[in-house]
């Protein structure tokens, strides 16, 4: 079974995330950042995976694109969702927010990867609202959860 992760991020954390995820798959993968990558065709896998950085709660509009222009497919695959946010506990509104409701209950695994703070990536932009966060909460407390990493492969082997 051939396995497609597709996904993106700003600063390096859902590369990561994603290169774990590809290892720990017995047949390997082929992973596709859709930042700067062409998405093969679909009908090549059987296995669709989905990730995205979130920032204010929205996940990247290309990744949202792609999920929205090909749901008629993607139902038609095994496919799973991640997310790699600090805030675990807003993971699932946040995926519905993002992803049309058959997708996620379509989905044979949907997992929040955490995330990392690294503020000498950030832009300006976001550096300012860690500092916002900072103040109402220790952000030093966001950190990825290589076990969803692991459930996840499981789960769509």
């Amino acid at each position: 079974m051939e396995t497609l992760i597709i996904y993106t991020g700003k600063y390096g954390c859902t590369k990561e995330c994603a290169e774990q995820l590809k290892k720990k798959l017995d047949n390997g993968a082929t992973i596709v950042n859709v930042a700067n990558e062409v998405i093969p065709s679909l009908d090549e896998y059987d296995n669709i995976i989905i990730g995205s950085s979130v920032y204010i709660g929205q996940i990247n509009k290309k990744i949202k694109a792609f999920a929205n222009d090909n749901v008629n497919m993607l139902l038609k695959k095994k496919i799973g969702l991640f997310l790699v946010c600090g805030f675990t506990e807003k993971f699932n509104e946040v995926l519905a927010q993002n992803f049309q409701k058959e997708l996620i209950e379509h989905a044979s695994s949907t997992e929040c990867f955490g995330g990392e703070i690294n503020v000498d990536k950030m832009n300006f932009l976001h550096k300012g609202v860690v500092k916002m966060l900072e103040k109402e909460m220790d952000v030093s407390k966001i950190n990825l959860m290589p076990e969803n990493i692991n459930k996840m492969a499981n789960e769509m082997r």
